[in-house]
């Protein structure tokens, strides 16, 4: 982690989870939940990194790489990027250990996850380009991923939203979340180009559709779709080997 070697860290953490296993105490596997994840924070692994630093916060002492402080403002941040709403409440927001400490921090953080939480999505954003700001862009393990990091919670923001509407004026959601409708709209272009909103927009009238989705029916068609490919492959394998 001193060296930002994720290459080497990946090779060490084998053997030292292995030691660890062997004859570790707590303190000693606190700490290395808390190294690892650190060095997830670093190859994007958000939700496993929230996750380890929520399991080592009751008893955090690796004061070595950073303090309780910036521990929670990692929690927050990634807590809302990667935790579904319901266990954010639990782990997070009526969390004792998190909420003796979020007074201390700056009010962006509480804002950013209260807000979010509450459904206030202009002081959700306003709140997010301030820690963009003033702490993600100068942290060691987070400022490599900035830009990668506000887009996937803009895009978790704009799901939430969505999920209550099966059509909306894209003039009132622009309202809600505080920005332009260009902004907005080519926000949710690039989203729906990728595949990771389900919805549509209407250009004419300005709105945009939701589509919904069958969680059981969209896994039966990506199943059908990845064994053609497989069949395709095999198909082509066989010419070669024919050949």
């Amino acid at each position: 982690l001193a060296w930002n070697d994720d290459h080497a860290y990946k090779r060490h953490m084998v053997e030292a989870e292995k030691l660890i296993d062997k004859g570790g105490d707590w303190d000693r596997r606190n700490r290395f939940t808390v190294y690892t994840s650190a060095h997830d924070f670093r190859i994007r692994k958000f939700e496993a990194a929230a996750q380890g630093l929520l399991d080592s916060i009751a008893t955090f002492s690796a004061n070595e790489i950073f303090d309780y402080d910036e521990l929670v403002k990692y929690v927050i941040v990634s807590s809302v990027l990667s935790l579904p709403r319901s266990v954010m409440q639990d782990k997070v927001i009526e969390s004792p250990d998190i909420i003796q400490v979020i007074d201390k921090l700056p009010v962006c953080f509480k804002r950013f996850v209260h807000s979010f939480y509450d459904c206030k999505y202009a002081d959700f954003l306003s709140a997010a380009i301030e820690i963009q700001a003033t702490f993600v862009k100068f942290d060691m393990y987070l400022h490599h991923h900035c830009n990668y990091l506000f887009r996937e919670i803009r895009l978790k923001a704009y799901a939430q939203f969505l999920q209550s509407y099966q059509s909306v004026q894209l003039q009132s959601m622009a309202q809600q979340f505080g920005v332009s409708v260009p902004f907005l709209d080519a926000e949710l272009s690039s989203f729906i180009a990728c595949n990771k909103l389900n919805c549509k927009i209407d250009k004419v009238n300005g709105i945009v559709h939701i589509n919904r989705v069958n969680s059981k029916n969209h896994s039966y068609q990506q199943i059908i779709k990845r064994g053609d490919l497989l069949l395709n492959r095999i198909q082509r394998l066989s010419r070669i080997i024919a050949y």
